[in-house]
C-alpha cells in the first residue's frame, strides 16, 4: 500500500471537442467587448497621411489599403490570378473564381479573438441593423418614410461623405439595402429578407472566419454601415476543448488502509477494534493529482463515497477539460 502511484503512459491521454457559443453584439456595446467598426475608403495615388482620411479615429485610406492587400490583392475583377505572392486567406475552393470584389467603399468588422475563439463558426453570421430601420425596406421606399429619416434625405438625393462628393439618387437605393447580412459557409457574405428569410441574392462582402474579419463591400451598404446605422452582430465563436483523461487504476489490496483519525486506534496506525474486521475497506470521495515534485496540481470530487473493493481491480477516470 502507498499514499503515491505514478501513472503509465498508456494511463493518460488527451481528446477534444469543439464547443460553440452563441454572442450578439448590438452597436452599443462595440466598445464592452472591443468590436471595431473601421471604415475604408480608396484612394488614388501613394498613400499619404491626410486629416481628409480621418472617419470614426481611423485612417480610412489606410484601412482599404489594409483590407485589399491582406484580402483582395490576389483578385483581378473578381478572378483569382493563376500565381500570386499574396496569400489572401481563401476561406473555401469552390469558388475562388469571383468569389471576392473590393469596390471604393468598405465597412469593417474587426472581432477580437477573444470573442470568436478560433474561427467564426460558418453559417452561423448575421448582421442586422440597429434600431427601427426594417420600417424603410418592407415593401420599397414610401415618400413618408425616406422624409422621416431628416438629415439623410435631400430631396431625390443623398449625399454620401466617403464618395468624396458623390451624389445617389434615391433610385439607387435598392429595396433591401438595409435587411440582414449573412454569410454563406464559403466566406460570402449576402443579404437575406428578414421578412421571408430567403436570400436576396445579392453578394455584399466577405467574412474571413479565423481571423474574426467581417468586410461588407458593397459601397451604399457600407455607406451606410459606416456613418448613419450600427449592425447588431450574431455569431457563434469556435472554440476547442482538451480533455485529459486519468485512467487511476487500483489493484486489489491497494488504498485499503485508512487515514482518518476517528478509525485509527493509538499512534501506531492500526485500525480501530470499531471497524476492524476481515470486510472492512474504506470509501474515497477524493483524488489528488500529483506532478514529480508530489505537488497538489489538480482534486476530483466524486459524487459520493465510493467503495473501494478488497477482492478485484478498479479503475477510476478522472476528467480535466483545458
Amino acid at each position: 500500500m502507498g499514499a503515491f502511484k505514478k501513472f503509465n503512459t498508456q494511463d493518460v491521454y488527451v481528446s477534444t471537442y469543439t464547443a460553440h457559443k452563441n454572442w450578439i453584439v448590438s452597436g452599443s456595446q462595440y466598445s464592452d467587448y472591443g468590436v471595431l467598426n473601421i471604415p475604408a475608403h480608396t484612394g488614388s495615388g501613394a498613400y499619404i497621411p491626410n486629416p481628409i482620411n480621418i472617419n470614426k479615429s481611423y485612417d480610412r485610406r489606410l484601412a482599404f489599403e489594409s483590407i485589399r492587400h491582406l484580402y483582395y490583392s490576389s483578385f483581378t475583377d473578381s478572378e483569382i490570378l493563376t500565381s500570386s505572392s499574396f496569400d489572401n486567406y481563401l476561406q473555401s475552393s469552390f469558388n475562388v473564381s469571383g468569389s471576392r470584389h473590393l469596390n471604393n467603399i468598405a465597412s469593417v468588422y474587426s472581432l477580437p479573438k477573444g470573442i470568436f475563439g478560433t474561427a467564426i463558426k460558418p453559417k452561423s453570421l448575421e448582421i442586422t441593423p440597429d434600431g427601427d430601420s426594417e420600417e424603410y425596406v418592407v415593401d420599397g421606399y414610401e415618400d413618408d418614410h425616406i422624409e422621416s429619416i431628416g438629415t439623410l434625405y435631400s430631396s431625390t438625393t443623398v449625399f454620401n461623405p466617403n464618395a468624396l462628393g458623390d451624389l445617389l439618387t434615391i433610385d439607387d437605393l435598392e429595396p433591401g439595402f438595409l435587411e440582414t447580412i449573412v454569410d454563406d459557409g464559403e466566406g460570402n457574405l449576402y443579404l437575406k429578407n428578414r421578412i421571408t428569410g430567403e436570400p436576396l441574392e445579392k453578394k455584399v462582402g466577405n467574412v474571413i472566419y479565423p481571423q474574426g474579419q467581417i468586410i461588407i463591400t458593397d459601397d451604399l451598404i457600407a455607406t451606410y454601415y459606416n456613418n448613419y446605422i450600427d449592425g447588431e452582430i450574431k455569431w457563434k465563436s469556435t472554440q476547442p476543448i482538451y480533455t485529459y483523461n486519468f485512467h487511476c487504476k487500483l489493484k486489489e489490496n491497494e488504498f485499503t488502509h485508512t487515514f482518518n483519525p476517528s478509525a485509527l486506534n493509538g499512534t501506531n496506525g492500526d485500525v480501530a477494534d470499531n471497524v476492524a474486521g476481515e470486510e472492512f475497506s474504506p470509501y474515497f470521495t477524493t483524488i489528488g493529482l500529483y506532478n514529480d515534485s508530489n505537488e497538489l496540481i489538480a482534486i476530483a470530487k466524486a459524487g459520493q463515497p465510493i467503495p473501494i473493493p478488497k477482492d478485484t481491480d478498479m479503475t477510476v477516470v478522472v476528467k480535466l477539460d483545458i
